[in-house]
């Protein structure tokens, strides 16, 4: 079997004299490269280096914990470095191949299906596990927008008047709302990038981010979330569809009954909430040219948010 522990240098780098190609994936937030390395023309893998400090052990213990009772839609983890050193940690991942991102109906419907599986694991003993996720919980999204950031939203509204009787609709929806009860384990991170089509199944990428948070979490990441890297928008009538395909999975592989038509005001009231959020982190972004993401993607990322809360708010 092969050792695949002799293709790191001990300071955590693939090692270049052991490894016939390496292709650059993509940089993670500290700068670090997700590579694919081959160890011969047709045997590749996938190096990944820890992109999130604070994230360090936390995909791993999914893969271990987690992974045996949720669908196969996960690369495989084949091996993982022991050091504590956060710059020499890394993993690797069984090469899935070309992945198409392309997120169509029948992609973003399996993956709704996938979604409404994993949500369904007991999450129980999961309480001292080392979850949590990459964004703050929806109930302290609303407390920032009525509190701290309250002044950004009106700046926001005399920026773009044609915005603010939907702003103004979000607003009152946000007052209103009480976050559920329901916990469930969550992928955390579901954004357009982290899934894909590969032949006849969808698979789902980087689940450092896991943790136990409200069914609509997930939701909302894969259909509404926008990135600076994956275009696209769901249309305001294929929301409820996918919705609708959700709540029928829940009650096939849980026997739970949700109230339709308050689990989608619920979704569109949390949505509402999450890109009025986003807008104002994109926004500041924008402001302070950062040079993580290209200004025209940030623009297009801004469109698509914007896009999302008036679809919403028009629904609310």
């Amino acid at each position: 079997m092969l050792n695949l522990h002799t293709y790191v240098l001990p300071d955590g780098r693939l090692n270049p004299s052991k490894i016939s190609k390496q292709e650059l994936l993509y940089k993670g937030n500290n700068g670090k490269f997700v590579e694919r390395f081959y160890v011969n023309e047709s045997q590749s893998y996938i190096f990944k280096p820890l992109t999130n400090v604070d994230r360090m052990g936390s995909e791993m213990w999914v893969f271990e914990h987690i992974m045996p009772s949720l669908p196969q839609v996960y690369p495989k983890i084949l091996a993982s470095s022991s050091d504590s050193d956060p710059d020499r940690y890394w993993i690797i991942m069984e090469d899935l191949g070309v992945l198409d991102h392309t997120h169509d109906r029948e992609t973003i419907l399996s993956i709704v299906t996938a979604i409404a599986k994993w949500h369904a694991t007991p999450t129980e003993s999961l309480n001292h596990a080392p979850l949590a996720g990459p964004k703050p919980s929806v109930s302290k999204m609303k407390e920032e927008l009525l509190t701290a950031k309250q002044k950004d939203i009106e700046l926001l509204i005399d920026q773009l008047p044609y915005a603010a009787p939907s702003i103004n609709i979000v607003i009152s929806a946000m007052k209103r709302y009480a976050e559920s009860d329901e916990m469930v384990l969550c992928h955390g991170d579901l954004h357009a990038g982290n899934f894909a089509r590969q032949a006849d199944r969808v698979v789902v990428l980087d689940w450092e981010h896991t943790h136990v948070n409200t069914r609509f979490w997930d939701l909302f990441h894969a259909l509404d979330i926008s990135h600076p890297t994956w275009a696209r928008h769901s249309s305001a009538p294929f929301r409820k569809e996918a919705i609708d395909v959700y709540i029928d999975h829940v009650q096939s592989f849980t026997g739970k009954r949700l109230d339709r038509q308050a689990f989608w005001q619920e979704y569109i009231t949390i949505a509402s909430i999450f890109s009025l959020w986003m807008l104002l982190l994109i926004k500041n972004d924008l402001i302070s040219n950062t040079d993580k993401w290209p200004k025209v993607a940030l623009e297009q990322q801004f469109q698509e948010t914007m896009r999302t809360l008036m679809e919403c708010a028009a629904a609310l």
